[in-house]
């Protein structure tokens, strides 16, 4: 643990007193706004702020993550990426079938990539929108009147 304090000899029972560094307070000197918040120095006091992705007032222990996820105010594909909340952020992932950074995800062509299960005999390959993967069965027609 780092120490944020400075001592003075003779004033407590122990002979010394702890002087906290600037935005540290308490016995310990504890940073006064937490670990979700910054805090800006003012002559004999100080300001904390929340850390992008959190929200709260000023008191370190009502300071909370903020779901960007579920108010929609991230920017993940709405139609080809999920979103997940993290710990004051979030992420994008593409959905399956679907390749990127989350943020612009394009279709995975599993036909060109000969990823399909298919069959190769007698079935044809069609990539289709959100990466469904058709097969095409060729019929074949057998002629039951030809004679033996």
């Amino acid at each position: 643990m780092q120490d944020y304090s400075t001592c003075q000899s003779g004033f407590t029972r122990k002979r010394y007193r702890c002087l906290c560094a600037s935005v540290f307070t308490g016995h310990d000197c504890e940073k006064v706004c937490g670990e979700n918040a910054s805090c800006t120095n003012t002559e004999g006091s100080c300001n904390c702020s929340c850390n992008p992705g959190f929200n709260g007032d000023e008191n370190p222990d009502l300071i909370s993550d903020i779901d960007e996820c579920s108010k929609n105010s991230h920017n993940c594909s709405y139609t080809t990426a999920t979103c997940t909340n993290t710990r004051g952020s979030f992420k994008c992932i593409c959905k399956p079938g679907f390749s990127g950074d989350g943020h612009n995800c394009t279709d995975i062509n599993e036909c060109a990539n000969d990823t399909h299960n298919c069959s190769r005999d007698n079935a044809t390959c069609s990539n289709t929108a959100r990466s469904t993967v058709l097969a095409i069965l060729d019929l074949l027609v057998m002629d039951t009147s030809a004679k033996t």
